[in-house]
Formats: C-alpha cells, sequence, structure tokens
C-alpha cells in the first residue's frame, strides 16, 4: 500500500509538487479499508498541518485522497532558542506551579505554516511541549517559536463540560433511586495473589490458610481517588479483612463500607464505559490501563475534564450535583479519551485536535452509548440537561464560538443517522470513521471530513462513486446539518437593488454543485421564493439561461412593494441548500419596490443630531460612537470570527455608529458592551409627509452575540416612538448574531401609527458576564410612496372584532398582533402554550374603538424567552373571542 501511495504521488507532480517530501504517519487497516496518513517533511522538519491522507481498499483502490501541500522552504536563520527558554516560554501567560506542574516535549521541533499579513506563505521552527497544569485543569499543546521564543499557538487539549452525573448506584440519573449493581473488573487482594471481578462481580483466589484481604474502589481499567477530605477523616473508600482458608467474604460498597456516591457511581460507570468502548473495537488498546477518576473535585464545580491521562469529576455546588453522579457526563469524557486514544494509536500523536469535533463525538460515544440523546441529565435538577444531539442544528447558521454548541451541529447528524439506520450500525460507522483521523483547524473542515470518513466506512466495494450501502442516510442525515452534500451546492447570487417602478424583477445566480463525484446537482431543483408585503411565500422555478451553470426566475413585484426572497436547489439526494443561509425564517434577501421616495437618508458621515446614550444606560464598556470602525474579532489557529466590522456600510464611506471601537485589529472583547445596555435615538422626523403614503423604516445593521459561553443570551433591540419619544414600543428584536451588514425593512403602519413626531432608538444590551455583544448600524432611510401606489396590507373591517394573522410568522424576535374594536371595549390579549397553560398577557384594559398593534417578543410572564413551538393568541372582547395560531423558532 505505501509503495503504491509514493509511486501514485511520483506520478502526479502536477497535484503533488516534484519536489515534495513526505514521511509516513500511519498505516493502518480497519473494517476492510487501509487508512494511510503521511506528513510534509521539508529540510528534515514535519510540517505541522500537511496531512496527507489515502483510502485504499482491499482490491487495492485507491478510493479517497487529500493533501495540505505548503509551498514553504526551510527557514534561513540559525539562531535558537535553549531548551529552557522554549519551556519558560511555555507557560507565558498562564497559571503554572513548578512544584505541581508539569512539561515535557513532544517531539522534535517541526515546521508550522501559515500567512503573514501581506499574504505571503511561511514557516516557523517550532518546539513542540505540552504544559499539564492542576489548578486550572489543563492540558496544553504548545507550539514555541525556536527564534524568538513566543508562543505561536496553544491548545488546551484538557476537554471540559459542565452538567449532572449519575452513579453507583444511581443507574441513568442523578436523581434515581440508589441500586445495587455488581462492579466488575475490580481488584481484589491478598497476601500472595489478586483476582478481578468478572460481569457479575465474582471473584475466586486460591489461597491457603490465614490471609488478609485488601480492597478498593481500583481495578485494570479504573482507579477511582477522592480529592477531597471526608468529614470522617477517612480517605480513598476501602476494606480489609482477615479470612480463613475457605471462608466466604461479600463486598458490598454503600452504607456498611464507607464509601461516597462519587467514588461508587465513577467506577461503575468508568468500568461501563470501558468496556462499551473495547466492543466497538478490540483493537484499542490505549485504555488499558487503570485510568484515573478524580472525584469530589473541590477546586470549581458544574464541570468535568478530561486532561489527556485522567478524568477529574468536580463536587456538587453553584446550583449543579456532583458530576460524577452523572453517567452520561463521565461517558463524554471517557468519550474524549477514545477520541484522543483512536488518534494516537494510529500514529497521530496530538490527539483529536479540533475542539468542536471533540466536544461532539464525546456527545455521540454518551449519546449511543445510552442510547438517549441528552447530554448532562439532571445537571440543574429534575428534568434538566446541559444539550442534545437531537437537534436541528445547522451550519453555518448555528456556528459559534463556543465549542460544545458548535458541535451540537455534526452531533444532531450522527443522531439523525442513528434514527435511520438503527443503533448498530450508527455506532459502528460513528467508531471507525475515526480511524481516518477527521480534523483540521476549521470546523467546517472537519466536519466534512467526518462526513466523508463516514462514507469510506460504509462502503463495501472500493469504489465511493457508485454509492455506499447507507449512502443515502448518511448523505440525508449531514445535509439536515448542513455539512453533507448539499454543503458543496453553491448559490452565488448577488443581492437584486430596489427597483424604482413595479413590474417583474428578474432574479440570476449561479448554482452548481462543486463536491465529490457522488452525487451532482438536480437541474430541476433551483428555485426562486418571494413574499409581497409579509405575505406567505411563493415558490417559482428558475430556469437555466444558457450561460455556465446560470439560472433566472422572476417576481411579479407591484408598484410600491416591500419583496422578500430567498433561493433554493437541491443534489441528487434531494437535500437542500439555501441563499441566504437560514432563509426565510433567519433571513432573506430585501428589496422595494418604487416608486419610493427617500425622505432622509442618514448615511451616518456626518453629525445628524444622534443622541448616543440614555438616563437608563448602565453599560461599563462598548457605548455608542460615531467613527470608522475597527475590526475586532475572536482569532486563534482555529477559528476567525468577525466581531465588530472593519468598514463603514456606505459606499465610499467612512463613519457609522459601533458600540465602541477596538485601538487594534483583532482583539475580542476590548469594548464590546458589558454590564448593561447603551442607546442610540435618532432625531425626530415626520412619516407623513403630504402627498405621500406607506412609510417604510429602512436601516443597515450588524449585529453579532456568538462568542463567550452566554451565546444568544442578550438580544438586539429596536424601538418606534410616535410621540417624539415619550412612548415607545418594539419594531424589531433578535437574539440571531450577523457578522456582517444586514438589511431591515419594516413597513411602520405594521407597528403602530406613522405621525410627524417619529423616532427611533437602537439598543444593544449585555447583562450576561461571559458574553460578548458587538453592535453597529449605519444607512438609516425614511421611504414613502406617492399616494395611491403603494400596496398595503388587508385591512381589518371598522365594523366588527378582528385579530388579524400575526406578522411575521414564524417568529423569532418580535411578532405584531393587529386587531379591530369595533367599540370601546374592555379587551383581553393572551398568549398560551398548545397544553392550554397561560404564557403571556399582552392587554388587560379598556381600548377605544379601532385598530390596535400589540406587540409580544417571545418572553413569558416571567421575563423568560419561550421554547420553540406552537401558540395560540386568544382575544376575548365585549364576549366574543378570536384567535390565532403563533409560531416561535429558535
Amino acid at each position: 500500500v505505501d509503495a503504491g501511495i509514493r509511486g501514485f504521488v511520483a506520478a502526479n507532480p502536477g497535484i503533488f509538487g516534484a519536489a515534495t517530501r513526505i514521511e509516513a504517519c500511519s498505516l493502518r487497516r480497519h473494517g476492510g479499508v487501509w487508512y494511510a496518513s503521511d506528513r510534509q517533511v521539508v529540510g528534515g522538519l514535519e510540517v505541522l498541518f500537511a496531512d496527507w491522507e489515502f483510502r485504499v481498499s482491499d482490491y487495492g483502490r485507491l478510493m479517497l485522497f487529500g493533501a495540505d501541500a505548503w509551498p514553504i522552504a526551510l527557514p534561513q536563520s540559525r539562531v535558537r532558542i535553549s531548551t529552557a527558554v522554549a519551556r519558560l516560554a511555555a507557560t507565558d501567560g498562564i497559571e503554572f506551579d513548578a512544584a505541581r506542574d508539569q512539561i515535557e516535549s513532544m517531539g522534535p521541533a517541526a515546521l508550522l505554516p501559515g500567512v503573514d499579513a501581506a499574504g505571503h506563505i511561511t514557516a516557523r521552527r517550532v518546539e513542540r511541549l505540552r504544559v499539564r497544569t492542576t489548578q486550572p485543569i489543563a492540558s496544553w499543546l504548545t507550539l514555541v517559536d525556536s527564534e524568538q521564543g513566543t508562543v505561536l499557538m496553544r491548545v488546551n487539549q484538557a476537554r471540559p463540560i459542565t452538567g449532572h452525573v449519575g452513579g453507583l448506584v444511581h443507574p441513568r440519573l442523578p436523581t434515581d433511586p440508589l441500586a445495587l449493581r455488581p462492579f466488575a473488573d475490580a481488584t481484589v487482594y491478598t497476601d500472595t495473589d489478586s483476582a478481578t471481578t468478572d460481569a457479575s462481580g465474582a471473584y475466586a483466589i486460591a489461597d491457603a490458610g490465614t490471609v488478609t484481604l485488601f480492597s478498593e474502589l481500583r481495578g485494570p481499567f479504573v482507579d477511582v481517588t477522592r480529592s477531597d477530605i471526608s468529614p470522617l477523616g477517612r480517605g480513598d473508600a476501602s476494606v480489609t479483612a482477615t479470612l480463613g482458608a475457605g471462608a466466604t467474604f461479600d463486598i458490598t460498597w454503600g452504607d456498611t463500607l464507607f464509601s461516597h456516591d462519587a467514588e461508587r457511581d465513577a467506577f461503575y460507570h468508568g468500568n461501563i464505559a470501558h468496556a462499551h468502548a473495547k466492543l466497538l473495537d478490540p483493537s484499542l488498546t490505549g485504555l488499558d490501563y487503570p485510568l484515573p477518576l478524580i472525584v469530589n473535585y473541590p477546586y470549581a464545580h458544574c464541570n468535568a475534564v478530561w486532561t489527556g491521562n485522567a478524568i477529574y469529576l468536580f463536587s456538587a455546588g453553584q446550583g449543579c450535583v456532583n458530576t460524577a453522579t452523572m453517567p452520561s457526563v463521565l461517558y463524554h469524557e471517557y468519550g474524549h479519551a477514545v477520541n484522543d486514544r483512536v488518534y494516537e494509536g494510529d500514529g497521530i500523536a496530538e490527539g483529536m485536535l479540533n475542539g468542536s469535533l471533540q466536544e461532539a463525538m464525546a456527545d455521540v460515544y454518551a449519546a449511543f452509548l445510552t442510547d438517549t440523546p441528552e447530554e448532562g441529565g439532571g445537571f440543574f435538577g429534575p428534568g434538566t440537561y446541559i444539550r442534545s444531539v437531537n437537534n436541528r442544528q445547522r451550519w453555518p447558521e448555528d456556528r459559534v464560538t463556543d465549542i460544545h454548541v458548535t458541535g451540537q451541529i455534526i452531533g444532531g447528524a450522527f443522531w439523525d443517522l442513528r434514527r435511520a439506520v438503527g443503533l448498530s450500525v450508527a455506532e459502528r460507522l460513528s467508531h471507525q470513521a475515526k480511524h481516518g483521523h477527521p480534523d483540521d483547524g476549521h470546523d467546517f473542515v472537519a466536519f466534512m471530513e467526518m462526513f466523508l470518513e463516514v462514507l469510506v466506512a460504509d462502503d463495501n466495494d472500493g469504489n465511493l462513486a457508485n454509492g455506499t450501502p447507507h449512502g443515502a442516510a448518511i448523505a440525508h442525515a449531514f445535509s439536515a446539518h448542513g455539512i453533507g452534500p448539499n454543503a458543496w451546492l453553491a448559490i452565488d447570487h448577488e443581492p437584486v437593488a430596489d427597483a424604482p417602478a413595479g413590474g417583474t424583477v428578474p432574479v440570476i445566480a449561479t448554482i452548481a454543485y462543486r463536491g465529490p463525484a457522488f452525487t451532482t446537482l438536480d437541474g430541476s431543483s433551483p428555485t426562486l421564493h418571494y413574499s409581497l408585503n409579509g405575505g406567505a411565500f411563493t415558490a417559482a422555478p428558475m430556469t437555466a439561461t444558457g450561460n455556465p451553470d446560470q439560472f433566472a426566475g422572476s417576481i411579479p413585484a407591484p408598484a410600491g412593494s416591500v419583496i422578500s426572497y430567498y433561493l433554493t436547489a437541491r443534489d441528487a439526494f434531494g437535500d437542500e441548500a439555501r441563499a441566504p443561509e437560514g432563509a426565510p425564517s433567519r433571513r432573506s434577501y430585501t428589496l422595494v419596490t418604487g416608486p419610493a421616495l427617500p425622505v432622509f437618508t442618514w448615511d451616518m458621515e456626518t453629525d445628524a443630531g444622534w443622541t448616543a446614550g440614555a438616563p437608563d444606560d448602565d453599560a461599563t464598556t462598548g457605548r455608542w460612537v460615531r467613527v470608522d470602525p475597527t475590526e475586532s474579532a475572536n482569532y486563534d489557529t482555529l477559528n476567525f470570527v468577525v466581531l465588530q466590522p472593519a468598514n463603514d456600510h456606505t459606499p465610499g464611506g467612512s463613519q457609522c455608529w459601533v458600540t465602541g471601537n477596538a485601538d487594534t485589529l483583532y482583539v475580542q472583547g476590548y469594548n464590546d458592551v458589558d454590564n448593561g445596555k447603551t442607546t442610540l435615538t435618532s432625531p425626530i422626523f415626520d412619516a407623513v409627509p403630504s402627498g405621500y403614503e406607506n412609510p417604510l423604516i429602512d436601516y443597515w445593521r450588524w449585529y453579532t452575540n456568538n462568542c463567550g459561553s452566554a451565546i444568544g443570551g442578550d438580544a438586539w433591540r429596536v424601538e418606534i416612538s410616535n410621540d417624539a419619544g415619550r412612548s415607545w414600543i418594539p419594531l424589531e428584536a433578535t437574539a440571531l448574531t450577523a457578522n456582517s451588514w444586514e438589511r431591515v425593512t419594516i413597513r411602520i403602519e405594521d407597528v403602530l401609527t406613522p405621525s410627524h413626531s417619529m423616532r427611533l432608538r437602537f439598543i444593544a444590551n449585555d447583562n450576561l458576564p461571559t458574553s460578548l455583544v458587538e453592535a453597529a448600524l449605519d444607512d438609516v432611510r425614511l421611504l414613502v410612496f406617492p399616494l395611491g401606489t403603494a400596496v398595503t396590507g388587508p385591512r381589518l373591517q371598522a365594523d366588527r372584532l378582528e385579530l388579524a394573522a400575526p406578522w411575521p410568522n414564524p417568529a423569532r424576535g418580535t411578532t405584531t398582533l393587529r386587531l379591530n374594536l369595533p367599540a370601546r371595549v374592555h379587551v383581553a390579549l393572551d398568549v398560551y402554550d398548545i397544553g392550554g397553560r397561560h404564557v403571556r398577557g399582552l392587554s388587560d384594559a379598556l381600548l377605544a374603538a379601532g385598530e390596535h398593534l400589540m406587540a409580544w417578543t417571545g418572553l413569558d410572564d416571567g421575563g423568560q424567552p419561550v421554547p420553540a413551538g406552537l401558540y395560540l393568541a386568544r382575544l376575548v372582547a365585549a364576549g366574543e373571542q378570536r384567535m390565532q395560531r403563533v409560531v416561535r423558532i429558535r
């Protein structure tokens, strides 16, 4: 196999380069597939992240290959720091105690490729070190520049999670009654011999005469240690007895033999996790040793950690139970161990590096072991859990910087696969795919590599192009989360500009499949979906224009309309891609058909009289300022997410409003909104100029809240007033991150009655200490239409009680309910869930005759966001009742 691969590389210099040298890293056979991994070498130094992967069938067919070939040369400088300096540099910026913490070499020097500020490919010689710390628990893979002694990369491979645990024996949940279960793989010692219990807990030791017997919660695969001090002054659970020949001695850990719940739970479920790993992969030997399980870790709570050589399970506190008493949490951490040991056993010394993939596959390991999608059952009390692989999370809409959250995307794909093909098949594929070592600095690449490796693991004839036994199910499962074949469906479209008049609006896009050859674009599938003035979406087919991969459609657009639209296409499996991502519930393209007159355009290039700040503002940083924005970002070797824009939105402009401004590039959290809210208020404006109607508010916003650990917890709010700011009602509310400028166009009449004294205010809020909130605003316009040209929504009948359909619906932020009263009457407007339980009261007052608008922001009476689902809005007035359905989405 190796000779064939090298011959293939040598025969294809156009692909691999004529002078590239590679060295074998791993060559293993699993499930009828040869997995070959090689590394690029320059000047005798391994090039990091230059992964060369080949998959070869038992028939000798090359099934799949990929190579990251870096065109780099050996750095010329001969200056080298000493080993002592490198070790000292590796601890810079972290808490390190030389008395208890460790530094170890991870191999010889290597080359770290990269791109400098000018876009040139560079290479730096680095020393590879691992720094293990205990407070906090961490296992840092650290790359130190061999010339300058600076840390170029640091990845914490300790894999912490938060949650509840069940134990020994809480069979499933920490709230389960303790139940007696046999302890397999426990070691019992005498003076001269030892034995390990079988699955039934039985043991036998051939000793003669009187002996001393000793046992503790330790065996060949698990070693439980308490890190706290027990109230009775005892340490680890243990038992000692003096016995005569032929005696029978039963050991029952519990009240009779003192032991802590966390010790028993960890031992019992730790051995279950090991037995399950061996059932999946008998060749996996990397965990065949007494793995330390450290319970009752007293220095932190609500967490558990795999450090690369031990699992730490934290004591109860801060509203969380002892994490050793939640089986799924322990199984998750053991899943991290399995991830790393599979890679290490195949010659990948650093294990699985991508954090999102690590968290996902640990979640999948726990979910498949228990056949339950929820992770951390009981973490915050009965009925709670941390997260679930039974989800509809998609790439890229739900990608955030929290690896636990982003990992749910591919975790959801595996759970969908389990439902489609059954547990045994899904579990086998999820584990064998790891032998292909999917991994990358970018989450999407790592996820797509995992998808490909699942196909390789499923193949039965060494030919992916002709399908695999479960190929369609795999494609559907991963595509449902945006990381299957449909991720290679490219829909390139330039949003249509506003039209000066009504008529037909053409829409053109380039749509093509640009992935591996196991599927294609369904040429009949490109579809244009459009909505006029907040109505339902209409689907219209797009047809090929004759230009390569180009499709065209059209929107019948009356003059004076607000149009929302999006595009879809399907691959040959029937899985869909959309543009823009998340359409239509999260975002869509918007255009206005004229004749629309811009009464004003505030491009923020000059001071137009806006007010930054309000009397009740309490944000300590990130307050609104009008500046030329400086980009801030979450940036490391693995991910790059822009938080604050680098430029304003106005073509040729420079100024916009932003929530604080960073002094330098790429500094996340330097001047984000913190500890409260910051308000930006417009000048007073006239929304009812003589001779015009149907005013629209049109603005461009930037809002991000997808970094930190409180992602999406704080909402961006826009409010509008028709009495110069004396009272306000919601215009827009969203917690949805957009790392780009997005257009928002809203009819004023859909929210309240326009007046001569209108104001807007824009509120960015951050009350959660671990979130990163950035916002920006630019190009605010008021558009109006000549009388008689604007298309308006359906009017309510003035002589009857009516409750119009909510808009928008489904809704993520605010949804507006429009009602008409034929006379002055007491009005009760309430929201109920589908089970009939009261959720939110919107009105309980005497109201005048005519139309009224009521806004529901998706909060319950306690001010908490309601779950996604179906709700009922009920209007009761003058003995009559009207109802409308409201759908809330995440």
